[in-house]
């Protein structure tokens, strides 16, 4: 950052590098003084050069961030890093654990310190399965994974800490979010195969997703950061009106490629949520802001980017 003193709100966000803080830094890198905590520095390669971006390398189990990023006295810490991809926390679960829980803690430190609010990224996982029409906020939660598990734990880690130190927190459970630099999404995941092997795997195919699409969950986060008092200490639902099924999304994907892509069913996989859809009417009511843009168009946006950056 430049020497003359900024106006800008500074903002934090950890796990810079990944999907959503990706995105997000490339939409409204001009709006924030930007810390960017990441362990990874080639996805933000294109940003170094910017004045009000600083970029810091380390990682979120490491102590010695505490006193660093407290130096820097951000307004606010979009907290986004965590070991999130569904499968990847069933078979690690001690290193879900750490990072999604023992990390946050030295997040949570800085927090009080400085008297930061935390936006946090949670997880429709908490909720387990739909048990009525949909879930809200103020559901029993009962997860049936090591993902929703460790979600939860943050979330009271979050809310016992604010009680005690009286900073400000908003809390995201988040849908399946997809788009461009998801490679590990179920979207993202089935692009991948069908590119490069031309087929799309599917375990199961009667589970149904809550899909939402990236470029809404970053617009709905700079709405957050912009609005402390409207979105002070709340839990708040991110998904879209509309589920589809694992196999109906498949067959969504195939139809947008001008060639033959099979699809392979497989036995469905133990811990995934077979049903799960969103309340949305308090994010409506705080936010009457819905997503520009057609399932069908998100699709293939994302597709043009995974075809784009899948070439040799």
């Amino acid at each position: 950052m430049n020497n003359e003193k900024s106006t800008q709100l500074k903002l934090l966000i950890t796990g810079a590098n990944g999907f959503i803080g990706t995105n997000f830094i490339k939409k409204f890198h001009n709006n924030y003084d930007i810390i960017a905590l990441t362990h990874n520095n080639n996805s933000l390669k294109n940003f170094s050069g910017i004045k009000n971006i600083i970029i810091e390398s380390n990682d979120i189990l490491d102590n010695s961030i505490i006193e660093k990023i407290v130096s820097y006295n951000p307004d606010v810490v979009l907290h986004l890093a965590n070991f999130g991809y569904l499968r990847d926390c069933e078979n690690n679960p001690e290193k879900t654990y750490q990072t999604n829980v023992v990390g946050l803690r030295n997040i949570l430190q800085i927090c009080q310190k400085i008297n930061s609010k935390i936006i946090f990224t949670s997880s429709r996982e908490v909720y387990g399965e739909t048990i009525r029409e949909t879930s809200s906020e103020t559901d029993e939660l009962n997860p049936n994974n090591v993902l929703g598990k460790t979600k939860i734990l943050s979330e009271n880690l979050i809310i016992s800490n604010s009680d005690i130190s009286k900073f400000d927190y908003t809390i995201l459970r988040l849908s399946n979010v997809f788009g461009p630099h998801s490679p590990s999404s179920v979207v993202g995941l089935m692009l991948t195969h069908a590119l490069k092997e031309k087929k799309i795997i599917v375990y199961g195919g009667k589970q149904t997703l809550n899909l939402v699409y990236i470029d809404y969950v970053i617009d709905i986060i700079d709405k957050i950061i912009c609005s402390p008092e409207l979105t002070k200490n709340k839990i708040l639902n991110i998904g879209s009106n509309e589920n589809i099924t694992i196999i109906d999304l498949a067959r969504k994907l195939t139809n947008l490629f001008n060639e033959k892509i099979d699809i392979l069913k497989l036995e469905p996989r133990d811990s995934e949520t077979k049903y799960f859809k969103p309340n949305l009417q308090k994010i409506h009511e705080l936010f009457n802001f819905n997503s520009k843009k057609t399932i069908n168009e998100e699709l293939k946006e994302t597709l043009d980017w995974f075809r784009e950056n899948s070439k040799d």
